[in-house]
């Protein structure tokens, strides 16, 4: 009958311990394996025993990789799951990780959401939608996220909103009012937002008055007379205002400033 005949502690790591049988090295274990199973010196091993101080001790391990993973930030269930599963560790073992990270309250995606979001109002112009996708990728319930997302108040949106409109408008230089709508419609698109008139309406306006748009469209008409000089007459006329209104000015605009302008010559 084989029997635990020595127990000793490791010499690199306190927490885990070698197991001589008949007093052979048999293999090394963590002290959380060694309580559970009551192993000690003198004790019968069969063969069963020691399958289960294989198993017991991939478990043990999968949870220190998790916890080791944890310790950098909170993670989803799902990023844990994907990152032991990196580590080629096998489903059994993978899913007492999860057991014992839930049962000391470890890994909780509810609060997780809740955080993630939070970070994301807090430190960056991300939009809700974005932050919806994000929390899906890390395998999020809908309900955790809806719950989450209500940190995310109406007053908040409007005011990020604003801050990343504002931040765009700024980098568009004699653009036409179409033009920079267009380009603020799309940033709300991409950048995860609901749309809202009243925040973009006051982007615009801010930045494009109709003096303004009046400046831009003769400054556009200037470049598209360089462009277009190797034309005359009508061709040329035809062809700057295209270009004009492919840069969103609008038809009536162009010919009240061109009537303008002939009356200057």
């Amino acid at each position: 009958m084989k029997k635990i005949t020595k127990i000793e502690v490791q010499k690199k790591n306190e927490e885990r311990f070698n197991i001589y049988i008949n007093d052979e090295f048999s293999c090394g274990v963590d002290m959380a394996v060694l309580t559970k199973l009551g192993l000690r010196k003198g004790m019968e091993v069969d063969d069963d025993l020691l399958a289960e101080m294989t198993d017991e001790e991939t478990h043990r391990k999968a949870i220190n990789r998790a916890l080791v993973y944890l310790a950098v930030r909170m993670r989803s269930e799902k990023e844990i799951i994907a990152d032991l599963q990196k580590k080629e560790y096998e489903e059994d073992a993978i899913d007492a990780a999860l057991v014992y990270l839930r049962s000391n309250k470890f890994v909780d995606d509810n609060a997780f959401a809740k955080m993630f979001c939070r970070t994301m109002v807090n430190t960056t112009l991300k939009g809700p939608q974005l932050i919806i996708r994000e929390l899906r990728q890390k395998g999020i319930a809908e309900n955790d996220i809806e719950e989450a997302l209500t940190y995310f108040t109406d007053e908040l949106h409007d005011e990020h909103l604003y801050k990343v409109l504002h931040k765009v408008a700024r980098t568009q230089h004699n653009v036409s009012q179409v033009k920079l709508k267009q380009k603020l419609q799309t940033t709300v698109m991409v950048k995860g937002y609901y749309g809202n008139k009243d925040v973009l309406e006051s982007v615009l306006q801010e930045f494009v008055s109709d003096e303004e748009e009046a400046d831009a469209l003769k400054l556009q008409y200037e470049k598209f007379e360089r462009k277009f000089s190797k034309y005359k007459g009508y061709e040329q006329k035809s062809k700057i205002i295209k270009g004009l209104m492919q840069k969103g000015f609008k038809y009536e605009a162009i010919q009240n400033m061109l009537a303008d302008l002939d009356e200057e010559y």
